[in-house]
This record gives C-alpha cells, structure tokens and sequence, in this order.
C-alpha cells in the first residue's frame, strides 16, 4: 500500500515537472486611499514596461515554472489611487503621449523600478519578494517636476491573506507567490502614497 501511494505521489509530481501556471494576484487596494483632493488636472501615463509586465520564475517542486503579471493589477492599484487624489486624471496608452488634454497641466509617468519574484527557488513558503514603482511628473513641455518612488516587501513572516494551509496541494506555490506579490505590491502603493502626498513641490506646481 506504501509503496502504490509513493508511486501515486511520483506520478503526480513528474506529471507536473512540465507544466506552467499562472500567479494569480488579488486586488491589491481594498479601498482607495483618504487623502486630500488636488486642484488641477493631470495626465496619467503607464510606461510599456508596467502595462506589459511579464516574467517566468522556474525551478519549483510542483510546477515547472510560474508566469507572473504585475501589469494590470499595478495598474487597477493605481487608478484608485490617482482617482482620490485628483478629481478627473486622464488616463493615456503609452503610444499616445502626444494627445495630452488641453486642461492637463502635465503627466504623471508610472512604470516599475523592482520586481524580484521571477528570481524566487524552492522550497515554496520562504521566499521574500519586492516590488518598487516609480512615478515622474513631467510639465507639458516634457521638463521634471518631481519624482516619487514606492516601495513593498513581504515574506512568509507576514500574514498572506488568500494562503493558507487548507489549500489543493498543486496550488500551493502559486497560491503563495501570488499572496506574497500582491502584499508587497500593497505596501509599495503605501510608500508611494505617503511620499506622494508629502511631497509639496506637486501642490505648488499645479497652483501656479
């Protein structure tokens, strides 16, 4: 009997060496943040290497490899983010800077500065992962205003909401790295808001 399990698990584990799964990411913000509205109108722009972020990590114990996408979470997190702090930001596709509002004063540029969960290897449930974004706001004359940086890392120290132990067991990893990423993106869009919003230089800019 021992030995028919062993052979079952082998079986299932082998069966897996070759397939690919996908991170799934929860939603990062629950609430968009309080803070205070800002006079003005702004431009919000995801830069290519945001919207089309894509990474494989490898080396696993059930899955061959993981596919992590922090594009369209990243930037649903955002949206609510620049949605409390202006009353009407526009939200443009990389390829189409040119077409900035008339009544946009400028645009703010969001792209990603670190993601170390494609670097993660087993065994799954230790690894600690980062994620950093940084923001520039550019004058309609393409001139730098300021620059505003976020920064988030979680590990199997915190608390992962959506992993738990009572999981199937070919979902563990993914499970795992999803719930560890998407901890660390919340905490990044933490930083960014506190830097963001501390920041006096965008205030004056947009009361000129």
């Amino acid at each position: 009997m021992h030995r028919l399990l062993a052979g079952l698990l082998a079986l299932v584990l082998l069966s897996a060496c070759g397939t690919t799964s996908n991170v799934p990411l929860s939603s990062p913000l629950k609430q968009s943040p309080a803070v205070e509205t800002l006079p003005g109108s702004i431009t919000i722009l995801y830069t290519e290497n945001l919207r089309h972020h894509r990474c494989i990590a490898g080396k696993g114990y059930i899955a061959a490899s993981w596919t992590i996408e922090l594009g369209p979470s990243s930037i649903g997190m955002f949206d609510q983010i620049f949605s409390a702090f202006f009353e009407n930001p526009v939200t443009l596709q990389a390829d189409a800077a040119s077409q900035i509002p008339a009544n946009s004063k400028g645009v703010i540029e969001v792209g990603l500065l670190k993601f170390d969960g494609c670097e993660v290897t087993g065994p799954i449930g230790r690894q600690k992962i980062t994620v950093a974004y940084q923001a520039t706001l550019r004058a309609r004359d393409g001139s730098v205003i300021a620059r505003w940086e976020g920064h988030g890392r979680a590990g199997p120290a915190d608390n992962l909401e959506g992993y738990t132990e009572k999981i199937p067991f070919g979902e563990v990893e993914t499970r795992y790295l999803g719930a560890v990423t998407s901890l660390a993106m919340r905490r990044a869009a933490a930083d960014f808001v506190v830097n963001f919003e501390q920041d006096q230089r965008l205030r004056a800019w947009l009361e000129k």
